[in-house]
């Protein structure tokens, strides 16, 4: 009868144990997910912003030379006429996503204007167009890029562009009467400018 009873404790000891190790592996896990939640996820989001910079550049390398080629000859207002929806309607269907005011994902005839390139601050992270230097030059402006494309978005622009700000620090220059480079791109100055979270803004000029 002593042996039995002997025998129930040492079950339930061992009972207890597991019970212990099983709500120990449970706390362990909570913290796990909880580290990963504060350091994982930004790191994410820095992998997927940082990846799909060079598509969003290329779909802007297009959209400029495209642009550059059908206002040669045009006179001295190459750029007249380049609005918000002429922009929206030439990169629907790319790496940029074209939203209506509702901030929806607009698709064909849609009339959405409104332009994100998805490197960050959701539906603020707009690209806005417009024409400068009375017509002579277009602007394009990317607005709360992550500290994650900054300065590569730049650096993989900088040979299409002629003037880059960023965060209305300019890094890059060429001068409007013989268009010589006053200031030349330097990725290390670039990336002083930037700033952490979804607050870059850039500003890159095309004569």
């Amino acid at each position: 009868m002593k042996a039995l009873s002997r025998s129930h404790m040492n079950s339930f000891n061992v009972g207890k144990r597991q019970k212990g190790n099983y709500l120990l592996s449970i706390g362990i896990g909570i913290m796990i997910m909880a580290i990963l939640a504060v350091w994982g996820i930004p790191k994410v989001k820095d992998y997927l912003v940082e990846g799909a910079v060079p598509s969003v550049a290329e779909e802007i390398q297009r959209f400029i030379a495209r642009v550059k080629v059908n206002s040669t000859g045009t006179g001295s207002e190459p750029y007249n006429g380049i609005t918000q929806s002429f922009f929206a309607r030439a990169v629907r269907g790319s790496s940029l996503q074209v939203a209506t005011s509702a901030g929806a994902v607009a698709g064909e005839g849609t009339g959405g204007t409104i332009v994100l390139h998805g490197l960050g601050g959701g539906s603020a992270g707009t690209v806005t167009i417009a024409t400068a230097e009375s017509n002579g030059a277009i602007t394009l402006t990317f607005a709360d890029v992550n500290q994650a494309g900054c300065p590569g978005l730049a650096t993989a622009l900088q040979k299409t562009v002629d003037d880059i700000s960023i965060n209305g620090t300019s890094v890059k220059k060429v001068s409007t009467t013989d268009g010589t480079v006053t200031k030349g791109y330097v990725a290390g100055t670039a990336a002083a400018a930037c700033v952490d979270g979804d607050a870059n803004d850039f500003v890159f000029t095309v004569r």
